[in-house]
């Protein structure tokens, strides 16, 4: 069995001064043994599937980087976008452990890059 290692932080200093910093690590384990690391156009003319590559069912989990310097990119848990849940900004990621090995992607203006990271549940 293998096992996929999260670690994320976010550090924030804004004007008032208030900052704010957290960091955590997780390990997920993992009974597949496939990873993929690609990137993909995501359009703008229509909700489309993201791909996982070789990454096979529901990914434990996937990071998406939205390479775009301009534009943004949607994801929603239906192909129509009644159901979003996450704005990926230009240049920036989100972190998922997906319930479904579908999900949808839209770009905001123009076709978009986006680096995919993704592990076997």
């Amino acid at each position: 069995m293998a096992n996929t290692q999260i670690q994320a932080s976010i550090s924030s200093t804004p004007a008032s001064g208030d900052n704010m910093t957290y960091a955590q690590a997780t390990t997920l384990n993992m009974s597949g043994s496939r990873t993929a690391n690609f990137i993909q156009d995501i359009l703008s003319s229509g909700w489309n599937a993201l791909s996982f590559g070789t990454v096979t069912g529901v990914p434990g989990a996937c990071i998406l980087k939205n390479i775009d310097a301009t534009n943004y990119f949607e994801l929603a848990t239906d192909n129509a976008g009644a159901n979003k849940f996450a704005k990926v900004l230009a240049n920036g990621l989100i972190l998922l452990t997906p319930s479904s090995a579908t999900i949808y992607a839209k770009a905001n203006t123009a076709t978009v890059q986006c680096k995919t990271a993704a592990s076997e549940a």
